[in-house]
């Protein structure tokens, strides 16, 4: 893969450990489906989103020009509450954002920048 192209966004989910706190890890579960469904429409086919954590994504895009969009996307993506059986939950998002070269030539080297350095 040329790294020199991709935008690496880390995506961490937030109030999601009271959900798994409060309602367990089955319904937890049940909203991270939700979320990963919301993301995946958010994002172009080319795109890669995975979950890397409990309440933790990741997305590599290519290009660097519509990341704002990306973002903005992303972060409307949660607005609607999640409504599983008789209760509705709602979930913010932080994201961090790493370019290639700029902060990094190597996986590893831009998943610790956007890990730590959130919009």
């Amino acid at each position: 893969m040329n790294l020199l192209r991709w935008l690496f966004l880390f995506l961490d989910l937030d109030y999601f450990k009271n959900i798994n706190d409060m309602y367990g890890h089955s319904i937890g579960d049940k909203v991270i489906q939700i979320v990963a469904k919301r993301f995946n429409s958010c994002i172009k086919e080319s795109d890669f989103l995975a979950r890397v954590g409990g309440d933790e994504f990741v997305i590599l895009t290519e290009g660097h020009l519509h990341v704002r969009s990306l973002c903005e996307d992303l972060v409307q993506s949660l607005i609607e509450p999640m409504v599983i059986e008789e209760d509705a939950f709602s979930l913010g998002v932080s994201i961090g954002v790493a370019c290639a070269p700029q902060n990094g030539n190597s996986f590893e080297a831009l998943f610790k920048k956007c890990r730590y350095g959130y919009v």
